[in-house]
């Protein structure tokens, strides 16, 4: 069963910087009240003995929180055995399996969710059972691969292009586009970032052709050569990792 370790008791670490605050600490005391320095100062420790009493408290605390948590483990291990076997095979599993921290509370949260029945081992919730659809994007229309994001109303309500989105959001097959689509005086013209494929850009005035014939489309250029080439090997990182999942789609671990 996985499980993180508590860390090992560690000595108390003084220094300078320590007994300087402590000494700074004991003179604001007086300082608050002056007529009573002398009476305060004599029911004062040295520094020396301040940090002394600190690292006795550091040590006793290190040792109490970790019987604390030795006693949680405890008995959260004895509701676990308390389970039929099948039930404590499939309930560590689960727990080992599961994205939750390996601490000593989680656990007994974990067991005692199991314990009561708010929680099915078999049943893990962090697991996506959604089934995977792997969109093609060789085929479609402009308006199955492009989807409109709706943008503020104008206040001119006689503009013709109120109801036009500004901004379409969609996906050619090698990463997500943006289409900014603005008037002008020829019909529309379409910005599209970020910078793309020119396979894409062919491909894209060829499904806008039946829509706006007339569109001039541009693509957002790279300023830098070097995020370019980045950007580029991303891509074809996607487009791989993309098509080594439909390859292996169904096939037996």
């Amino acid at each position: 069963m996985i499980f993180e370790r508590t860390p090992k008791v560690r000595p108390f670490a003084e220094t300078p910087r320590k007994l300087t605050n402590i000494a700074r600490k004991q003179q604001r005391e007086r300082d608050a009240l002056p007529l009573l320095g002398p009476l305060i100062a004599e029911g004062q420790p040295t520094p020396t003995q301040e940090i002394q009493s600190y690292a006795r408290r550091w040590h006793q605390a290190q040792m109490n929180r970790r019987a604390e948590l030795a006693q949680v483990w405890k008995r959260a291990r004895t509701r676990l055995y308390s389970l039929p076997p099948a039930a404590r095979q499939t309930a560590r599993r689960s727990w080992n399996a599961s994205p939750y921290p390996k601490s000593a509370y989680s656990f007994a949260d974990f067991i005692h969710s199991t314990v009561t029945g708010k929680t099915n081992p078999e049943d893990q919730p962090w697991v996506n059972k959604a089934p995977v659809i792997y969109r093609d994007f060789r085929g479609g229309s402009f308006s199955e691969l492009f989807s409109p994001i709706p943008r503020p109303p104008r206040y001119d309500p006689q503009s013709p292009f109120d109801e036009l989105p500004t901004t379409f959001c969609g996906n050619l097959g090698h990463g997500i586009l943006f289409l900014e689509i603005a008037p002008a005086s020829t019909g529309l013209e379409i910005t599209v970032k970020p910078m793309f494929e020119t396979v894409e850009l062919t491909r894209l005035k060829r499904i806008l052709a039946p829509l706006c014939p007339s569109a001039a489309i541009t693509a957002y250029p790279f300023q830098d050569a070097a995020k370019e080439a980045e950007f580029r090997a991303h891509r074809r990182h996607l487009k791989t990792m993309s098509d080594l999942a439909k390859t292996t789609k169904g096939q037996e671990p």
